[in-house]
């Protein structure tokens, strides 16, 4: 998959209706972050902006993909554009959050170092002739948990120590964290038992 795969595809499908709503996400995703980073005060308009633009574009992430299967307009350029689109909202998010609390930038760079690993994964097995891997439930539910985590840093950062924030806070990191790990290291098992298959068939 390359530029030139991108481009066909988005000439030929890109204006279809769900690939217009992925679109859509795709390009509001920036905003949050942008938000967050111009006024994280405690209940500015920014802050509660960013916070409510956030858990919308978290919240409708299914919906391109439900009007796709309701409008029989499933395509491989839509699926690779909603992913995409998750991963733009959270790690824009994140990149955002660490300028201003540096703390995060260890959550950052585990995540995108499990995404970086993902992708390689993926095109390993599809140029070793092994297949696409599918999208595991693992990978569903650490999306979950991150958007979960990051609705929760850009609304209650900084939150005083001792506080039921502060708890709140550090109890959505480890969960997003080990669930990025865990379902870094299901892609991994997954692609290693595949790699043994093709080599045995």
């Amino acid at each position: 998959m390359g530029v030139s795969w991108l481009w066909r595809e988005f000439k030929k499908d890109g204006a279809r209706w769900p690939n217009l709503i992925t679109e859509i996400r795709l390009v509001v995703g920036f905003l949050p972050g942008i938000l967050y980073l111009c006024n994280h005060d405690r209940y500015s308009w920014q802050q509660l902006t960013a916070t409510f633009l956030f858990v919308l574009l978290a919240s409708t992430d299914k919906l391109d993909g439900y009007v796709a299967r309701r409008t029989d307009n499933v395509t491989p350029f839509g699926a690779w554009l909603d992913q995409f689109a998750d991963k733009v909202l959270i790690v824009v998010a994140l990149v955002c959050l660490s300028f201003v609390h540096p703390w995060v930038w260890g959550v950052t760079v585990i995540i995108a170092t499990r995404e970086v690993y993902v992708l390689y994964l993926r095109h390993r097995s599809a140029s070793d002739g092994i297949g696409d891997l599918a999208v595991q439930q693992g990978g569903k539910v650490k999306t979950v948990a991150q958007c979960v985590m990051i609705g929760v840093l850009i609304f209650f950062l900084p939150a005083a120590s001792g506080s039921l924030q502060q708890m709140l806070v550090v109890l959505a990191v480890s969960a997003a964290i080990l669930l990025t790990i865990a379902s870094g290291y299901d892609y991994h098992a997954t692609f290693s038992e595949a790699k043994r298959a093709h080599r045995q068939a």
